[in-house]
């Protein structure tokens, strides 16, 4: 028959926390330690030393991109406070770590302009209509011509 002596475990149990004290405290120190020089390291990177640091924009978006998210999903104000920045800081601004807002006054003919004489970029792989040469927008070059010049 087995005997349950509950002062001899619980004995026994605070003889192994109190092993394990020193190793929590020692824990504990080298997380907030590990937090108060990995933050400001981080912030001082993005500032000014990582590849975008020149780029305008706010010092709050530099540093993260939280407010840049809640502000579009959350808020749903980003599409004025991007207008915004751009009157105030030009047409490339900066709205996060890694990510740049350009407006439409530069590069639209570049990116999405017909250039005689230069290749035609190819359409994203699976990107609308996986497969679908009947819609326009999935069509090919050949496809989508053929159907932008059939009659009404």
């Amino acid at each position: 028959m087995l005997s349950f002596d509950i002062n001899k475990y619980s004995q026994r149990l605070i003889a192994h926390i109190q092993r394990l004290t020193p190793n929590v405290e020692v824990g504990l120190i080298l997380c907030v330690t590990t937090l108060i020089v990995a933050i400001p390291a981080v912030i001082i990177y993005r500032l000014y030393f990582h590849p975008l640091a020149e780029v305008p924009g706010r010092k709050i978006h530099t540093i993260t991109g939280f407010l840049t998210q809640w502000k579009s999903h959350i808020i749903g104000t980003w599409l004025r406070e991007a207008a915004q920045l751009h009157r105030q800081y030009g047409p490339i601004v900066r709205i996060g770590p890694n990510h740049i807002a350009v407006d439409g006054s530069i590069g639209w003919p570049q990116v999405y302009g017909h250039q005689p004489g230069k290749a035609e970029f190819s359409k994203y792989p699976n990107f609308i209509f996986p497969g679908d040469g009947m819609s326009l927008i999935g069509a090919q070059k050949d496809d989508h011509r053929r159907q932008r010049r059939r009659p009404g």
